[in-house]
């Protein structure tokens, strides 16, 4: 029990220092991108922190020579369904496998298991669904973690399919998962739509690296390459469908200035959601109404999580990323890399 509580202390914390440092951000769309989503930040913490406490008062408990076995049963309960329901958010909505969440559901499972044993052993009554895991804790295990090993082999071979080392079919395979063109008319474009390369950039409104990117290489990559005519950039939305940083942007990408809400939106920093409504009045929303009756619509909804499943069949793990050309930059990069790699596009298309 000691030993799978400290290795559940050690997931979280590996997930949130690598969150902090912007390595991992976006994890499947669900668990990962929640650590920066205002539903999974209660008073302040993310998500992964709330994990690390979970572990931590779980092993604390199991240092005492007399546990509070009915404690810690009703504890792991409620860890159990919480993981299992992140989880199920990942396989069943966002059609993707996450480590992160897979993990921490494996090793819950694992200590009701634990936990349902030694109840048994000291005959101490217990409420709840863990006398009847004794002899079903197997099997339920082993159909669960053979589903999702079928389900990861499932989105693995179709993503490498037919790949060998060689960086022509890398980029194909990016390729082969980025949609159509966002449409002429929509916001969420800028730049010239006879440029010779095209640019996606995934990102999440509610994420600090992303405004820092923002604020420094974005303005760059707009002033050196975008204004030139030389980009067609795109922005998608890798945030919960019901983020309300995410539906209020494309809302306004639907009835205003997308990009310059955004740079405003940037400089200001967190703000409550009236402030970011009357921002969005103030970037050139044509129609208030329609603007308000966009925000509760669920159609919005699906369109940002049509962007999510993008990037997941990607296997982005950090935002912001950019897909330039057929190749993914994935993380914060410095300007210089990117410029790199624009060159050597804008270089392929003048051959």
């Amino acid at each position: 029990f000691i030993f799978f509580s400290l290795l559940g202390i050690l997931l979280t914390i590996t997930l949130s220092v690598l969150e902090a440092k912007g390595i991992e951000s976006f994890g499947c769309g669900g668990c990962g991108k929640a650590l920066s989503s205002p539903v999974a930040e209660p008073f302040g913490i993310h998500l992964s922190w709330l994990g690390v406490v979970f572990y931590t008062s779980l092993f604390i408990l199991s240092l005492k020579f007399s546990p509070p076995l009915f404690f810690l049963s009703i504890l792991l309960e409620l860890g159990f369904f919480i993981s299992l329901g992140l989880t199920a958010y990942a396989a069943l909505e966002l059609k993707t496998f996450c480590t992160w969440c897979l993990g921490s559901f494996t090793i819950v499972l694992t200590l009701l298991c634990i936990i349902s044993i030694w109840i048994k052993k000291t005959g101490i009554a217990t409420t709840g669904f863990l006398p009847k895991l004794n002899k079903q804790f197997v099997p339920i295990l082993g159909i669960i973690l053979f589903s999702f090993g079928l389900f990861r082999a499932g989105i693995l071979y179709q993503v490498r399919a037919g790949t060998t080392s060689s960086r022509t079919n890398i980029t194909s395979i990016s390729s082969r998962y980025v949609p159509q063109e966002l449409g002429k008319g929509s916001g969420r474009v800028l730049g010239s739509d006879l440029a010779p390369i095209r640019i996606v950039e995934f990102y999440d409104p509610d994420c600090g690296r992303c405004r820092n990117f923002l604020k420094n290489e974005f303005q760059l990559i707009k002033k050196t390459f975008i204004d030139a005519g030389l980009i067609r950039y795109e922005v998608r939305f890798v945030a919960l469908p019901t983020s309300k940083m995410a539906r209020i942007a494309e809302c306004v990408a639907e009835n205003g200035n997308f990009f310059e809400f955004r740079d405003r939106y940037t400089s200001l920093g967190n703000i409550d959601e009236r402030s970011m409504i009357e921002l969005a009045v103030q970037s050139g929303v044509r129609d208030r109404k329609e603007f308000e009756a966009c925000l509760s619509d669920l159609v919005i909804q699906s369109v940002i999580r049509e962007d999510i499943r993008i990037a997941s069949r990607l296997n982005l793990t950090a935002v912001p990323s950019l897909w330039i050309d057929g190749k993914v930059m994935q993380g914060r990069r410095n300007f210089e890399e990117y410029k790199l790699e624009i060159r050597k596009a804008l270089q392929r298309h003048s051959k």
